[in-house]
């Protein structure tokens, strides 16, 4: 049996201010069909990047419909989009569909391709329809070929799933997909799979104390965020609630150690605990930092740049306007120089980089 930091740590350190990044920005087409586009809205995509190409990849997620089929990528270079890859068609051109609300999006180094697994599919069409095949399963994409190879080893099943709308995270080391399960879903535990047998693992349990001084806040929402790596350690941003709706919602934060297997927390994000939404909670990570645009909705509109130092146990907030005025963003992914991109927005202002 493996147990976690238990106890309650001191109170976190009041944030040391603000910082200032450097922001700098893609003015995006009016490109009918493109996932960020002047033309339309978007939210719950799936982003990531791939070294290979140096190119951000789309697919999955609503823009122009529900559960939008197809894969756009957008150069790293000069901001142009191309789609990579059509809706599929069962069974002469295999891609995943009705990837909907979130998926696991993440480069393998090792495989020289990406791993996209659910997260949560959501098809429209009735039982029985051939491309239903293709709702189901872990997929893996060679940006190389503009390919994807489905493998039903995992999630292989209708309706199967993860359990996180965002997957979870990858660990290249050990070959695992991990989801962090909270209270409400199925936890605390961590859950694994492996992607060298297609097997999942036996769960590890974790701990979760309450909020100091509120021991009613046992409920705890982190599942559904979107965590980040930094080296061998998980960051998850969440909250901790009494069952008394948002305005009970204390901001939690807590880092799970992949080797380790210690889930211990960290110092609280200074945001206002009812504002947070767990499916809209999406972190990223630039030099060794968290970074969090944090927003309330799939509008996309950021109320702030959160940033919290491991080496300090601190956060920090960056506020700053760029010159082409605010901005909003509800997919995020964290490229391997440093920057973290975001894109996309529904319901508020148009997006427009």
């Amino acid at each position: 049996r493996v147990t976690a930091t238990v106890g309650t740590p001191p109170p976190p350190p009041p944030p040391t201010g603000t910082t200032y990044g450097t922001i700098t920005a893609f003015a995006l087409p009016a490109l009918a069909g493109a996932p960020y586009s002047t033309l339309t809205s978007s939210k719950h995509t799936n982003m990531a990047y791939s070294p290979l190409t140096n190119r951000l990849y789309v697919s999955g997620g609503d823009w122009v419909s529900s559960a939008t089929d197809g894969t756009w990528s957008m150069s790293l270079v000069d901001g142009s989009w191309r789609k990579d890859v059509g809706d599929p068609v069962y069974p002469s051109l295999p891609a995943p569909h009705a990837a909907q609300d979130g998926m696991g999006f993440v480069w393998m180094p090792a495989r020289n391709q990406f791993v996209f697994w659910p997260g949560s599919y959501f098809a429209y069409e009735p039982a029985g329809s051939p491309i239903l095949n293709y709702a189901k399963g872990t997929w893996f994409f060679n940006p190389a070929t503009n390919t994807w190879t489905q493998q039903l080893g995992l999630f292989g099943s209708a309706g199967a799933r993860s359990g996180s709308v965002h997957g979870g995270v990858y660990d290249e080391v050990n070959d695992h997909l991990v989801v962090l399960l909270d209270n409400s879903s199925g936890g605390p535990a961590v859950r694994r799979w492996s992607l060298s047998t297609m097997a999942q693992l036996p769960n590890l349990p974790i701990t979760i104390a309450t909020p100091p001084g509120k021991p009613a806040h046992s409920g705890n929402a982190f599942t559904n965020t979107l965590y980040t790596k930094i080296g061998r350690e998980v960051f998850v941003v969440g909250f901790s609630h009494d069952g008394n709706g948002p305005s009970s919602q204390v901001p939690r934060a807590w880092k799970w150690h992949l080797d380790a297997h210690t889930f211990t927390q960290i110092a609280a994000p200074p945001v206002t605990g009812s504002q947070m939404r767990e499916i809209e909670t999406r972190l990223g990570n630039s030099h060794g930092k968290v970074v969090w645009p944090f927003h309330s909705g799939p509008d996309g509109e950021l109320h702030g740049i959160y940033v919290y130092n491991p080496a300090t146990n601190q956060w920090a907030v960056d506020t700053q306007v760029p010159g082409y005025g605010n901005f909003i963003g509800n997919a995020v992914t964290s490229l391997p120089d440093g920057r973290v991109a975001f894109s996309g927005g529904v319901f508020g202002r148009q997006q427009t980089h």
